[in-house]
């Protein structure tokens, strides 16, 4: 599922402040599935005749069958099928293929393949990159830095230039409740920030003697603190005491000014700053020591933005009696390629080979495309392998966009992302509470099959049924929980338990051919706040807001909000769909990460001002923040 940013996502953080329930994706814990629910069996399973006598077709669904899939997706020569890449370019060949040979139609148009196109961050220009540093503003006085040697621009910057006076501000932050501020007594308007990762006393791993990391040491929180003071470019630099090496790595992103890291051999020698001594003198006496170095600094950024282009896959099973209404069966098909952003493990250049991640989703789908061509079903079904979720649920958002059928006649989404990992636990179901016919519906699938579900009323979560969801369909999401390998390289195919990847693809079936055969489509329901399990994102501090953010940020600059969950302090604030959201309790937020910081900052009880573009205007609103629970 998808990895976003921030305090987990793009690039680690389900973004925002929304809770994500059953929640495959973020970093940090991955899905903190806290149960809202438990559907235990009241009756023995059935026999495997009268299995297949109530849900026909279900015994073709075969872990054999399965696993050749899981094995061709999660197959090294995958290079980990990253979004954008010729890898899953290829895997979606290879998905439409599989779906012709059962005899799917294709359910793009005349095609199998629904094209987009989405940002893939950034690169460095070939020209236009440079740091100058000087003693004075005129010519000649002044060294030129090497690139890629000395000092390197970061993708989390604006293009442009800066230039000014260099001004030492420490570790970059602004803490209160600390009684520290490393920018009190400098003026950086107009200034070029140097800025120290790391913050003081963080020996036990988070700052000011904490055993967490905490806000401050994110760079991006460094950076918005000098931007907010008025600081024109922002140099960082390794702290002497920083275990890592090399050039430090954050996804693109527009924070406002441009960005770029010295190495700390190039600090010393070019701005006559003993970092050594800086750090000894702040963490001895726990106060700041801030100083502008008597250099001047000009830097020119110059980024270009890549786009990449993925697939959804989409096959038709034309309903026999009521064609007009439509099941959505879906699951995604891309994974992290070789690690990087998303992955939980970010230093290795591994091929992330995504079995249960998800590729046995992919392959459940399959199974379930030939069960259906044994009995054909009432309504129509659609089988919809999307691209692109890791990098922010971008396939079902597409889909949506441009849906092949009007989204009115999709009657329910069925999602499956990592299914293949069951074990003794429960299957963990999520959207139980979406629709008030799911309930007894859930009862006979659990006494069908003598096993006991693990359910989650909420129909969120970062994962793309959160997206049809979000549409007012209702919605199942099938997972069969975290473990250790999830978004890093061990993510094997000899790792997946087939014997509960074939239960879990029969109980999506059964689940489809129960919804197949309602008398009346099901009716939408939005669960309200008190049944929703909650994952961060809270802050450090536990305030809680309950917006919910649209991951497709491209080219806003803020925060763009798909509106809020019901009963939390952003619906009672009066949060709306298509709000931008552009101050948040004080704080300007030019991006998710300035968004996600300024709650990490918050605290539960406190009152603040959100300031929001609304059609041609700004709107404050006031919010009084709750206390999320702790993971």
């Amino acid at each position: 599922g998808s990895g976003h940013g921030g305090s987990g996502g793009h690039g680690g953080s389900g973004h925002g402040s929304g809770d994500q329930s059953a929640a495959p994706h973020g970093s940090g814990s991955p899905h903190g599935a806290r149960s809202s629910g438990e559907v235990e069996p009241r009756l023995r399973a059935l026999e495997p005749a009268a299995l297949e006598a109530t849900f026909p077709g279900v015994l073709r669904i075969t872990k054999e069958d399965m696993l050749g899939a899981v094995r061709w997706l999660a197959d090294d020569a995958r290079q980990g099928r990253r979004a954008g890449t010729e890898h899953e370019s290829a895997s979606a060949g290879y998905l439409a293929q599989e779906l012709a040979k059962r005899g799917v139609q294709p359910g793009a148009g005349k095609s199998f393949l629904q094209p987009f196109e989405f940002s893939k961050g950034g690169q460095l220009a070939e020209q236009g990159n440079g740091l100058a540093i000087g003693e004075g503003a005129g010519p000649g006085q002044s060294d030129v830095l090497t690139l890629s040697e000395e000092f390197q621009p970061l993708l989390y910057s604006s293009s442009g230039s800066a230039k000014g006076d260099v001004v030492f501000v420490g570790y970059g932050i602004r803490a209160e409740d600390e009684g520290y501020d490393d920018l009190a007594g400098v003026d950086l308007k107009g200034k070029v920030a140097l800025v120290l990762t790391g913050a003081p006393r963080s020996d036990k791993g988070g700052a000011f003697g904490r055993e967490r990391p905490t806000v401050y040491q994110d760079l991006r929180y460094k950076i918005a603190t000098c931007r907010d003071a008025g600081a024109v470019g922002v140099l960082l630099v390794r702290s002497p005491k920083a275990q890592g090496t090399g050039w430090l790595k954050l996804s693109a992103g527009d924070p406002g000014l441009p960005v770029a890291q010295l190495t700390k051999a190039a600090a010393q020698a070019r701005l006559g700053i003993d970092l050594q001594a800086k750090v000894t003198v702040i963490d001895k006496s726990g106060q700041p020591a801030s100083a502008a170095l008597k250099r001047t600094a000009r830097l020119y950024v110059r980024l270009e933005r890549r786009t990449g282009k993925s697939h959804n896959v989409v096959g038709r099973i034309p309903g026999r009696s009521r064609p007009d209404e439509v099941i959505v069966l879906g699951a995604h098909y891309d994974h992290l390629g070789l690690g990087g952003d998303g992955s939980l493990s970010p230093e290795s250049q591994a091929i992330h080979n995504g079995a249960d991640d998800n590729a046995s989703g992919c392959a459940a789908l399959l199974g379930v495309a030939s069960a259906l061509q044994a009995a054909p079903p009432e309504r129509t079904v659609l089988i919809v392998f999307f691209g692109a979720e890791e990098e922010g649920l971008l396939g079902s958002k597409a889909f949506v966009k441009e849906p092949p059928v009007d989204l009115k006649q999709i009657v329910t989404m069925i999602n499956l992302d990592m299914i293949g990992r069951l074990g003794e636990r429960p299957l963990l179901i999520g959207g139980a509470g979406s629709s008030p016919s799911w309930k007894p519906l859930l009862q006979r699938v659990c006494d069908n099959f003598g096993r006991p579900f693990s359910t989650q009323q909420d129909g969120f979560g970062p994962s793309d049924h959160a997206t049809f969801y979000g549409e007012q369909v209702p919605v199942f999401f099938l997972w069969t929980g975290t473990h250790e390998d999830y978004h890093r390289p061990s993510d094997d195919v000899e790792r997946i338990d087939t014997e509960g990847l074939e239960f879990a693809a029969r109980v999506a079936y059964a689940l489809l051919r129960s919804v197949d055969v309602l008398p009346e489509r099901p009716d939408y329901r939005k669960v309200p706040r008190a049944q929703a399990p909650r994952r961060v994102v809270t802050g450090e501090r536990g305030a809680y807001f309950g917006s919910i953010p649209n991951y497709a940020q491209e080219g806003v600059v803020g925060v763009l909000l798909d509106g809020a969950r019901p009963g939390t302090p952003a619906a009672q604030a009066g949060i709306q769909k298509g709000d931008v959201v552009v101050e948040f309790a004080g704080k300007p937020v030019k991006t998710i990460y300035d968004y996600v910081n300024a709650l990490r900052l918050s605290r539960p009880g406190q009152t603040i001002k959100v300031k929001v573009k609304r059609g041609d205007g700004v709107v404050t609103l006031e919010a009084t923040l709750s206390a999320g629970r702790k993971r």
